[in-house]
Formats: C-alpha cells, structure tokens, sequence
C-alpha cells in the first residue's frame, strides 16, 4: 500500500479537530468540533485570519515557515472569538498542509464553556480523562479546605470556652461557697478550696454520689 487516502468524513472520525489547507494557507476543509471552538472558520479563506502560532514563534504563517515545523509540537491561538488554543502538529500530505490536534482545555468547565462533549473528541485522546481526575482532586481539596475551616472554628470555639471557664475557674477559686464542676454523668472536674474543706472531697474524688456532710 503506497499511500492512504482520508475524504472530510474519515479525517473529522479520525482528527475532529483537524485543518486542511493548500500552499497558499487557503482552507480546503476542517474538522466540526473545531467550527465548535472556532464558529467563525470558513473555507476558501486563509488560515492566518483565525490562528497565530505561539510555540514555535512564527511571525507569520506562511508555506515557508510551517514546512520548517512540520511534526514537531506546535501550538496555535485563535486570534478571534474567546482565544482559544490548538495543541498538535502539521504534516504534509501531498502539495497540502494538514494539521490534526485538540483544544489545549485547562478544566472541565472550559469543555463545557467550547460547547464541546465526549463525541467531539477523537477516541484515542485522553484529555477529558485527565480533565475530569483534575476535576476529582479539586473538588477533594475543596472539602479538605472545609473540613479545615470547620476545625479550625471548632478549635477557636473551644479555645474561647476553655478562656471562659478559667475566668470562671479564678472567680470561684476565691468564693467562700462550696462550687463544683461536673460533666452530664456527674462526674467532678473541678471545685474549689471552699467545696474541699466543706465536704472533705476534691476533684478526683469521683462521682457526686455522696452525701454532702453540712
């Protein structure tokens, strides 16, 4: 087999992003989910009306300046609509150009914002795979973040309640009454002097399950 031959059908099944061209930049046809990031492509008209290259730098994009970066990684910028970029490479086919790529999408959202979905990337490409782990991780990290702040305020509530008990703590230290802290069971955590010389307990005596002798 000395050559295959791809009709606008098979290449769209194959490279939806793909772009067509001749010598003289004029596009012969281009793939539908790139007329879905790019709605303003057109045949017949150039392709250095929608694209700039960023990597390589071209000055301009002209016959002479893409057969010197023929497949290598090239990445193109749309210089109309919402500047959206192109990652993939040219070949030559025949006296023609062809470049096959996909949108360089950076989050889901961003597939979402193109009006793209699943079919409008080729089978092979890995790209919404990797968008939505990233996607995963983002949104496990925003719950980490949240159980954080809400540790954090927990950590600062309990902090306030252990300064406002030993507020306490120093008020009742020197009253002249019997005062006792105990927990829901009963159990003693804390009482002063006045409460120990009164009853003879302290506040590792246990539960209130006594008698308190008067």
């Amino acid at each position: 087999m000395d050559s295959i031959n791809f009709t606008p059908e098979s290449l769209n099944e194959v490279f939806p992003f793909y772009i067509l061209f001749d010598q003289q930049m004029s596009i012969y046809s281009y793939g539908e989910s790139l007329k879905k990031v790019l709605p303003s492509i057109q045949q017949q008209t150039k392709v250095s009306d929608y694209f700039a290259s960023k990597r390589p730098f071209m000055e301009r994009i002209d016959a002479q300046t893409i057969a010197e970066n023929v497949n290598q990684l090239v990445i193109l910028e749309c210089i109309v609509g919402n500047r959206s970029i192109i990652r993939g490479q040219f070949i030559t086919v025949d006296n023609c150009f062809l470049f096959v790529g996909s949108p360089w999408l950076t989050s889901v959202e961003e597939v979402k914002k193109n009006n793209l979905a699943l079919s409008d990337f080729a089978n092979y490409d890995p790209q919404l795979d990797l968008l939505q782990i990233l996607k995963n991780q983002e949104v496990k990290n925003q719950e980490l973040n949240e159980l954080l702040q809400i540790n954090n305020r927990q950590r600062e509530e309990l902090n306030k309640d252990r300064e406002e008990l030993n507020r306490l703590s120093l008020v009742a230290s020197d009253n002249k009454n019997a005062i006792v802290f105990t927990d829901a069971d009963a159990k003693i955590f804390w009482c002063n002097d006045a409460y120990h010389k009164i009853t003879g307990f302290t506040a590792n005596s246990g539960y209130i399950d006594h008698p308190i002798p008067f």
